[in-house]
């Protein structure tokens, strides 16, 4: 029986010990986007801007009109997901497209595909 009143009263104790002990620091960020979380983030952001820019001096067959959405993901590197319009034979077209940009600053096309 005494087992049982001692067990019932350390429970709670361990628990809240537990919680306080918790660490409160924030999540670890980067220019406000989280690690390891795709954000969303408007298309002026400069990264966003860098990465268009990289799809158009890569696909200059492609006239990119508008970027609507826009998500960062900070890992080792930056990944940059945009969803963007292009004119193609007089005609509106979107497309979704994953930049990486490397530690060491160079950016790399992961995917391009017409929505």
């Amino acid at each position: 029986m005494n087992r049982i009143l001692l067990s019932a009263l350390l429970c709670p104790l361990l628990g809240l010990m537990a919680h306080a002990q918790a660490p409160t620091s924030s999540p670890a960020t980067h220019d406000g986007a989280l690690f390891g979380a795709y954000q969303l983030v408007p298309s002026t952001t400069p990264v966003v801007q860098e990465a268009r820019a990289y799809l158009q001096s890569h696909l200059p067959f492609l006239t990119l009109e508008d970027v609507p959405v826009a998500y960062v993901q900070i890992v080792d590197g930056t990944n940059v997901k945009l969803i963007c319009t292009s004119m193609e034979e007089g005609r509106s077209a979107s497309w979704k497209f994953v930049t990486f940009r490397s530690p060491d600053g160079l950016w790399h096309l992961g995917l391009a595909e017409r929505l």
